[in-house]
């Protein structure tokens, strides 16, 4: 379970971060040209029957996946997006599992490894695309489609929610099983968020439509929904009282265009 919490917990701060940096971003700054994406020099991949979940990164010009699933990989290293925007693709991309093991030639590793953290994580999310390209015959295409969302509205007496005690210092957060503190995030920043760090609780993508303006300090606590028996359920409210009673908002069903990843071609990989 740690190691599926830090893979959410990652990809929750890569969402909060771009955020951040489109909000201070300087419109009239010089578009920089991104380097080349090299390809791995050497990559293994085995098939995986082990259950302790989960876990994957590049480092140094190497990347380990363990036990993942395809879908897995798409979600978390590939494209960063919530598993509700990945549509299409066989039956066990969800369930076979792989371990992979890929390394960088020197001189791309330490090319890389230079690089700003955001460009780094842009370089490994096209090297492990090209490598399921290469190795999977991975192909996709990006499309709008009108799918069932939660849409984040204000509860009845309206939010409650404390402005950031510090905008300048940009969103900072800590997510645990069941609990989630905020500074200084809007709630276009909450919506996302929710949508990646909920996304197995919630299965949609969740669109602000508050339309309240400004940055939030926040704490919310619930019962996570673990799909364990009744007897062992913890105590608490769920995600959706929790945002209610907690922080004077709603999630309630509605339908809006998402932008979706679309699995076109997805074959068991070729030989090592």
């Amino acid at each position: 379970m740690a190691a599926k919490l830090s893979l959410v917990a990652l990809i929750a701060i890569s969402v909060l971060a771009g955020a951040s940096r489109g909000r201070a971003q300087d419109q009239s700054a010089p578009i920089v040209e991104k380097p080349a994406v090299p390809s791995f020099e050497v990559a293994t991949i085995r098939p995986d029957s082990s259950t302790y979940g989960g876990s994957s990164g590049l480092s140094h010009g190497r990347f380990l996946a363990t036990d993942v699933t395809i879908r897995g990989l798409l979600r978390f290293e590939a494209f960063d997006i919530p598993d509700a925007r990945i549509v299409g693709g066989p039956k066990w991309m969800d369930s076979a599992r792989f371990d992979f093991e890929a390394k960088l030639d020197p001189n791309d590793a330490s090319r890389i490894d230079s690089l700003a953290p955001s460009q780094r994580n842009e370089m490994k999310e096209t090297l492990v695309q090209k490598l399921l390209a290469e190795r999977f015959q991975f192909k996709f295409h990006w499309e709008q489609r009108e799918l069932p969302v939660y849409a984040l509205t204000s509860a009845k007496g309206g939010p409650k929610l404390k402005p950031a005690a510090d905008a300048k210092r940009g969103p900072q957060w800590s997510l645990g099983s069941g609990k989630l503190q905020c500074k200084d995030v809007t709630l276009s920043q909450l919506a996302d968020l929710f949508t990646q760090a909920a996304s197995n609780e919630l299965g949609r993508v969740v669109v602000d439509r508050t339309g309240v303006p400004g940055a939030f300090d926040l704490n919310l606590s619930w019962a996570p929904d673990t799909g364990a028996s009744a007897s062992n359920t913890p105590a608490g409210p769920s995600l959706f009282t929790a945002v209610q009673e907690q922080l004077g908002l709603k999630l309630e069903s509605a339908k809006a265009p998402v932008k979706v990843l679309v699995v076109d071609q997805l074959e068991m990989p070729s030989e090592n």
